[in-house]
């Protein structure tokens, strides 16, 4: 066991023994993309848990790091192979490994393993990274199986997921009344021509007198190129298929014993949890290799699916993406570039301001001229595998903002006036205007949200038709994400291009912060604003006169009445703020929970 640095990549050879640990994809897709979370271990297959928005939206179950390390090699990615009769599965860890070598392969936008079976005389990679710049949010996973033999072999291969969780389902469920659970689900549904596997609820779990249909969905699609020839695959869905009485996912036993393999169709998961397989068989010629290319994701409406598929069913999808996806986190730590006769130190800096960003967030200058207003994307609470107690929020949308601590946050934005001197004094005073008289401020920070000035001046923008969809919609604070997913739900057309669109938008708009007690009022690491300061000193040491005296902007944080942002899991119960217990929302449920706010009556 043994780790170095090659190629801007940390290396762990042996990984399947080396020391655990816990850590995740930077989750981030571009300011045109909609991110996933997704956490990984030094286990078997890598991956522990995925999904869209937060634990609620999990396509593979959350579990914390000690769990992880524990049900990864069962639970997590699995690749299942009968080589001229013989059954292997790589990745997995043995009593004994001689002629097999395995190391993992860590960079700063994507994650890959490798094994290399010398006995077998193949040699297996898998490499992992999130999807960039998108209208949805998946994990991308690339299977590449090289022959290094002299002589041609015959492979029959069962890849992909024993668990994937359907769509409408929340995390209390699955942690607390997982057996009930499964009692909705009504089978895997199968969408487009290519039989395209759709796992989702029919309507909501609730044990209420309205019936709310669940319109988005969670999918699972992969094809094999070989030799630039591409190859369709069958998808198994029922995991009685693929293990039979093996309900620990231990051995897939149906697939090792029978000789002539093959799936039911009949069998859809109904009352179980699925799985999402790609099923596939091979005559692979000496040092040849085969390529399946599989997407595992979300989208809001399952209409959307079609053009998807349509979409993402190429090798050169793939590949781009992959190649956009590491030039997106590049280019957000270009502006830390370092270069030092040591090449981890180099590398240092650059994931230390990745961290930075994902905790603090990256400031965004949108607008012009008197109308230029900071917009913070990236950011998140620190809800790692071992820092399971904290309730993380990814949100799947555009220029995608989460929650976050006020301290954590005031700590990772120190620095940030060097790296954007546009912000000048602004995160001074938004953090010195949260402190209380007593010296207490807020823990949580929501996030920064806009609302329209003038409403009938903002709809002349656009066409007859759309104006009243959008009337509605912009009664309410939004999120840049929020708005725009919206307007691609609803089809309405921009009166611009999306770049100059953002800019004209700031014109109409007030940005408005928004914070909130959660678990009380804190007095620790306020003490991050003289550094705050000290900072912007560094770059406008002559605005500090201005900024103390003549701005006139400071003032003591009033606590007030608790304001409940759209799509916020939050509602009002005895007059007091109180968690929903799910955060997808219908849009009916939500007419009606706005309504019921506005009366101020009991939510739970």
């Amino acid at each position: 066991m043994k780790t170095w640095v090659e190629d801007h990549k940390f290396v762990i050879e042996d990984y399947n023994n080396f020391k655990p640990f816990a850590s995740f994809l930077p989750s981030i897709a571009g300011f045109w993309g909609k991110p996933l979370w997704v956490f990984y271990v030094n286990r078997a297959q890598a991956i522990s848990s995925f999904g869209s928005k937060d634990k609620n939206g999990a396509i593979l179950e959350f579990v914390a790091a000690n769990k992880a390390w524990r049900l990864t090699s069962l639970q997590g990615f699995r690749t299942f192979l009968k080589i001229d009769n013989n059954f292997y599965e790589p990745f997995q860890n043995r009593v004994s490994k001689d002629n097999i070598v395995q190391r993992m392969y860590i960079t700063s936008y994507d994650l890959s393993i490798v094994e290399i079976n010398n006995g077998l005389q193949l040699e297996f990679e898998i490499n992992y990274f999130t999807l960039p710049n998108e209208t949805f949010p998946a994990l991308i996973r690339i299977l590449k199986i090289k022959n290094l033999a002299n002589n041609e072999k015959e492979i029959f291969c069962l890849d992909g997921l024993p668990i994937i969780i359907p769509y409408g389902l929340n995390d209390f469920m699955l942690k607390n009344i997982s057996r009930l659970a499964e009692g909705w689900y009504s089978g895997v549904l199968f969408k487009t021509n290519k039989n395209i596997p759709v796992y989702k609820l029919a309507v909501e779990p609730q044990d209420t007198p309205e019936v709310i249909p669940v319109e988005g969905c969670n999918f699972y699609y992969g094809f094999c190129v070989n030799n630039d020839v591409k190859k369709e695959v069958e998808f198994i869905v029922d995991p009685d298929v693929v293990f039979g009485p093996f309900k620990d996912y231990s051995l897939p036993i149906n697939f090792i014993v029978e000789k002539n393999f093959k799936n039911n169709p009949n069998l859809v998961s109904k009352n179980k949890t699925p799985c999402a397989f790609g099923y596939f068989k091979i005559s692979l010629p000496s040092q040849q290799e085969i390529t399946y290319y599989s997407i595992i994701g979300n989208v809001q409406k399952v209409d959307f699916l079609d053009s998807i598929i349509q979409r993402v069913s190429s090798k050169k999808y793939f590949e781009e993406k992959k190649r956009e996806n590491e030039n997106v986190i590049k280019q957000l730590v270009e502006k830390i570039y370092t270069k030092s006769a040591k090449s981890e130190f180099d590398g240092y800096c650059e994931q230390t301001f990745l961290d930075n960003i994902l905790r603090g967030g990256f400031p965004i200058v949108l607008g012009k001229n008197e109308y230029k207003k900071t917009y913070y994307v990236y950011s998140r609470i620190h809800g790692d595998m071992e820092r399971e107690y904290n309730n993380f929020v990814i949100m799947p949308e555009y220029f995608s903002q989460g929650n976050g601590h006020y301290r954590d946050v005031a700590q990772n934005r120190r620095c940030d006036v060097f790296f954007e001197p546009q912000i000048k004094d602004e995160s001074i005073i938004y953090f010195m205007n949260l402190i209380q008289l007593d010296g207490y401020n807020p823990l949580l920070l929501m996030g920064s949200r806009f609302k329209i000035k003038n409403v009938k001046k903002f709809l002349i923008l656009f066409d007859q038709k759309d104006r009243e969809k959008l009337k509605h919609f912009i009664l309410s604070e939004f999120t840049l994400g929020d708005l725009f997913n919206f307007i691609e739900s609803e089809n309405i057309k921009l009166p611009y291009e999306k770049e100059k669109f953002l800019d004209v938008l700031m014109q109409h708009v007030e940005k408005i912060d928004h914070v909130f007690p959660q678990t009380g009022f804190w007095s620790d690491h306020w003490h991050y604003n003289i550094n705050l300061i000290e900072s912007f000193l560094g770059v406008y040491p002559d605005e500090i006169e201005n900024l103390l005296f003549n701005k006139k902007i400071f003032t003591f944080y009033d606590n007030p009445m608790i304001v409940l942002p759209r799509n916020e899991k939050y509602v009002l119960f005895n007059g007091k703020p109180r968690q929903l217990a799910s955060v997808y929302l219908h849009p009916q449920k939500q007419k009606v929970i706005e309504e019921r706010k506005e009366k101020k009556i009991n939510m739970l």
